[in-house]
């Protein structure tokens, strides 16, 4: 009753929003190729909606937890590049040992979270390159939705104009309007087939993990490469860029346990977010970052909600134009990429190491299975380290 009580005096209409935008992106970007990595590695349908529902469960689960627990929006999601590798990786090896690898894996994630050493990394990075590494992400996302006016210029356009208009009258509400007006012009251009949509209940299927050595280097070490990489750290960079002190060792080891218990369901791992993460943290959540938990809450419960129906929805979210979509995505990023941008910037002693790991980073390079995240921050921190011999040598 209490924590009912308190949890409403801190609810807005601006923070459940963002928290349901984040889980609609969620789907929309990226379950699509959960059911692509499906379908190459042949399972069947009641795998596969296990598979989405127990990694929903588990963002769900984490992210109620340790939203109410440190009364941040801590924004947890299961890694794209992750399922983006498991496309190559599935025909190769069956479920069962895959299971085994995303075990193995999570127990990774668990022994980096628990020693520290994760936390001790990332402490030793400047923030400029933190920032810049974030923005360099979320450029990518911002570019794309102004990119999509020449696919659906009535949409976009409008919501570009709502969502601008509103930034100067109502800023708290700007991504709400824009919201609204996007879906209404949707429904309005009558072209969603909705009885192509099966309502069904998604059951979670049980799968025994078995051993492969081959496995463990084919999916093991790179999932948990990307899960901490591409994932996690970009999530706490946004923790970071926003203001918050999250505690980053119990952040990992709260997503390696979620990751552990879902594994057997097929799930491939729970991560933290930085895409959705940035729409949660941001200014157009609300304007007192204290009261942007609730937008962590809200996120946790259309994860549940969307769990329970995780076949239909995918269903539901491809009957919706692409470019609404990332419209919506680009534009509710918009003011953590401008944040982002300004921190990363405002240091003049690691400005060419910011800006290394920014262009590196929003080029969208790939090598190895390895995102251009990573690539950035690794670029970002060689100049780095490499300026400070250089100045401490000039000094001696």
């Amino acid at each position: 009753m209490f924590l009912t009580m308190f949890i409403s005096k801190d609810i807005s209409l601006s923070a459940i929003v963002a928290g349901f935008i984040a889980v609609v992106i969620a789907y929309a970007s990226s379950a699509v190729i959960i059911f692509h990595a499906a379908q190459m590695g042949q399972l069947s349908t009641l795998q596969t909606a296990s598979w989405l529902a127990s990694a929903s469960l588990g963002c769900g689960v984490v992210t109620l937890i340790l939203s109410l627990k440190l009364k941040m929006p801590i924004i947890t999601a299961w890694s794209t590049p992750g399922a983006a590798l498991l496309v190559t990786a599935l025909p190769l090896y069956s479920l069962s040992e895959a299971v085994m690898a995303y075990i193995v894996s999570a127990i990774l994630v668990i022994i980096f979270g628990v020693t520290g050493l994760f936390q001790k990394v990332m402490q030793k990075i400047p923030m400029s390159i933190i920032a810049a590494m974030l923005a360099g992400i979320l450029l990518q996302f911002c570019l794309q939705a102004f990119m999509q006016i020449q696919l659906q210029p009535v949409l976009v356009l409008l919501m570009c104009i709502t969502y601008f208009i509103a930034k100067l009258l109502l800023p708290k509400y700007s991504i709400v309007l824009t919201l609204l007006v996007g879906i209404a012009i949707v429904l309005l251009q009558n072209d969603l087939v909705w009885s192509s949509i099966s309502w069904a209940v998604a059951q979670p299927v049980w799968t025994t993990p078995t051993w492969s050595l081959s496995a463990m280097f084919g999916i093991a070490l790179p999932l948990f490469i990307v899960a901490m990489t591409s994932q996690n750290a970009s999530g706490l960079a946004v923790m970071q860029t926003s203001g918050y002190q999250a505690p980053e060792s119990k952040l990992i080891t709260y997503t390696g346990v979620a990751s552990l218990l879902t594994a057997p369901f097929g799930s491939h791992g729970v991560t933290l977010s930085s895409i959705t993460a940035a729409i949660c943290t941001s200014q157009d959540c609300h304007p007192d970052a204290s009261k942007r938990y609730i937008a962590g809450l809200s996120c946790a419960f259309f994860y549940f909600l969307f769990a329970v129906f995780a076949q239909s929805m995918v269903q539901l979210f491809a009957l919706v134009p692409k470019a609404f979509v990332v419209a919506i995505a680009g534009l509710a990023l918009f003011s953590a990429c401008s944040h982002a941008l300004k921190t990363a910037l405002s240091e003049m002693q690691h400005l060419d190491a910011a800006m290394l790991t920014f262009m590196v980073t929003a080029s969208g390079l790939t090598l190895w299975g390895v995102g251009s995240a990573f690539w950035g921050l690794c670029a970002g921190i060689a100049l780095y380290l490499l300026k400070q011999v250089i100045d401490l040598r000039s000094h001696t």
